[in-house]
């Protein structure tokens, strides 16, 4: 039995020391590059810890296993030979630059959009940002850090035989050979998911939701980035395609008079945080005004298929119904069938701007506004963003509606940035939309409300009643004319309404308080009194259809109904306001059945 285990404890040691091998011959290599890669996840940790976010705090101990993994890879080619170390050297240097330089510089991490930039960059516009950049004080910070670090390389190359002493003791290497034993496989776990996420699949949600919840280190950041370009293009083809086929197919519109149809599509819309809902504030006057004069038709059970802008709005466009597994490339988008049909079609969009692409649009923006997809979709576009909604607006008018007004039938999108995130940056800093103070709140009394957060809440109900403002401004353009105006946000979200928490996640898990807040959407009908005259009994299924049970992706059949469109995309069923319509499952991020969770929550609370 003592032989036993004198072999299983020689084995063990023989083992410690054949894992520490690489270390051990360059010990100022690992223990520099992980500092070097992983000193930002370790501070990630702790700040997690003491704040108790438990998601942050997973991706912060995955990202240190993957840093681990790929130095100790690294490591073990950087000890075979001084060549091949220094090669390794240049390689994580040159990582850490390019990390360091798009950070300085534009404020963000290695992305997607960064990625597709630099794909599609030619010669000229290479020369243009290099001079553009080459001496910018973020680029010359991380000049300045990359120096730092060489001068630290040659000087721990130099010591490096008193590092290596450290390895003599015995507690020393068994604290190392512990930490490698579970950092390793378990960066190994995380190595062969990215894998994996390279087979081809049917749907982008598995790489956006991987990364949500994954390691944000540098390399997982690149193979990301990858990832979502690589699926962008190919779901982006595929639209390109059924965009062209459907543009041959026979589409006309049964309105004989004028009509004129408007699309808002909102941003991060809390819907218990508007006024016109019955939120405790006055947020939404103007709307509420039009409740009050019954030209607006509210609707009470609206959920969002994703609660991020461009997966909600990809499903919402395209005529598919993803609760029959149909995906939104493989079916046009209304758009097309609209454009064909006759209509003056235009797209004024604040979240888009071609000289300046932002991640949170990238999947959607690219494919959208493609020119492939232009052709078949759109009469007029924006041609840049603007600081504030009404900036959007005002342009929409000065551009756009001169040339809508000239045609019998239009249909108009109207994408705004509404309460997206950093919301005190979406309305002026004027008194006339600081409406809302932290003392507004004063009738609140959850402890996790600081000043600071009653800060937060008074900055995003300002922007909704900001947001309210160029609602009422765009319905008085419309106000005279045969006109409806459809009103919706593409995702909801959380400001510390019921715990202590702001944001966003995509996980399907949630409580049930989470799941209302970021799926269940506002979603409304406004009609001029020319409409409401001339259509009486649409305006009574609008009326009758306010408490159905609707996913946004059923939006265009809806479309279709109110503006008279004969399309063979039209599916009555899918119809949220006709009589056959029939409500089907309403599936989010791709995955759960949201009146499922619903109801199996309640269940067991009862």
């Amino acid at each position: 039995m003592n032989m036993s285990k004198h072999k299983i404890w020689q084995w063990l040691a023989t083992a410690r020391e054949w894992l520490l091998t690489p270390v051990k011959r360059a010990p100022f290599f690992f223990v520099f590059i992980v500092l070097l890669f992983g000193f930002g996840h370790v501070m990630q940790f702790v700040h997690n810890l003491s704040i108790g976010n438990y998601v942050s705090l997973w991706k912060a101990i995955k990202s240190m296993a993957m840093v681990v993994l790929v130095v100790y890879l690294l490591t073990c080619v950087a000890s075979c030979s001084r060549y091949a170390k220094v090669t390794c050297y240049v390689l994580a240097l040159a990582l850490k630059f390019v990390s360091l330089f798009v950070r300085n510089n534009f404020m963000v991490d290695i992305n997607p959009v960064i990625l597709q930039t630099v794909l599609e960059t030619d010669g000229a516009e290479a020369g243009d940002f290099v001079k553009t950049y080459i001496a910018s004080p973020g680029t010359l910070k991380a000049y300045a850090y990359i120096a730092i670090c060489i001068v630290l390389i040659i000087a721990g190359e130099h010591w490096m035989p008193r590092l290596k002493r450290w390895f003599n003791r015995k507690w020393q290497r068994v604290a190392m050979a512990l930490t490698l034993a579970v950092a390793l496989p378990y960066g190994g776990v995380q190595a062969v998911k990215q894998a994996l996420l390279f087979v081809p699949n049917d749907s982008f949600d598995p790489i956006f939701i991987y990364h949500q919840y994954g390691p944000t280190d540098a390399v997982s950041s690149i193979v990301y980035s990858v990832l979502v370009v690589r699926s962008v293009e190919d779901e982006a083809h595929r639209q390109y395609d059924v965009t062209e086929m459907a543009a041959k197919q026979p589409s006309n519109c049964e309105e004989t008079d004028t009509l004129h149809l408007m699309v808002v599509i909102g941003e991060t819309y809390i819907k218990p945080h508007a006024g016109v809902y019955g939120y405790e504030l006055p947020t939404t006057p103007n709307l509420s005004a039009e409740l009050e004069a019954d030209n607006l038709f509210l609707f009470h059970d609206m959920v969002a298929s994703h609660c991020n802008t461009s997966e909600s709005l990809k499903r919402l466009l395209s005529t598919n119904s993803e609760a029959q597994g149909q995906r939104w490339y493989d079916y046009p988008f209304f758009t097309t069938i609209f454009k064909k049909a006759g209509f003056f079609v235009t797209y004024w969009d604040n979240q888009w701007d071609p000289k300046k692409t932002n991640v949170y649009d990238f999947s959607l923006g690219a494919i959208v506004h493609n020119k492939r997809m232009v052709k078949h979709n759109f009469d007029m576009e924006n041609s840049q963003r603007y600081e504030y909604d009404k900036g959007l607006l005002d342009s929409y008018l000065k551009e756009a509606h001169p040339q809508v007004m000239k045609h019998r039938l239009s249909l108009s999108l109207f994408h705004i940035m509404g309460q997206h995130m950093y919301a005190n940056h979406r309305f002026p800093d004027v008194p006339q939309f600081k409406r809302f103070t932290p003392a507004s709140y004063n009738f609140r009394t959850e402890p996790w409300l600081t000043q600071e957060k009653r800060q937060y809440i008074a900055n995003y109900d300002n922007a909704t009643y900001y947001n309210d403002y160029v609602m009422g401004q765009l319905l008085d353009t419309l106000r005279n004319t045969c006109a409806v105006v459809v009103y919706f946000s593409d995702h909801g979200e959380e400001i510390y309404d019921w715990q202590d928490f702001a944001g966003r996640d995509e996980r399907v898990d949630k409580p049930v308080p989470s799941m209302k807040l970021q799926y269940c959407v506002p979603f409304m009908v406004w009609c001029s009194p020319a409409f409401k005259q001339r259509y009486p009994e649409c305006v009574e299924r609008l009326r009758a259809s306010s408490q159905h049970k609707a996913l946004l992706d059923d939006l265009p059949h809806m479309l279709m109904d109110l503006a008279r469109v004969k399309s063979g995309y039209y599916v009555a069923e899918h119809d949220l306001i006709s009589p056959s319509y029939k409500p089907s499952k309403r599936i989010v991020q791709d995955a759960a059945d949201y009146d499922e969770i619903i109801s199996k929550s309640q269940q067991t609370q009862g």
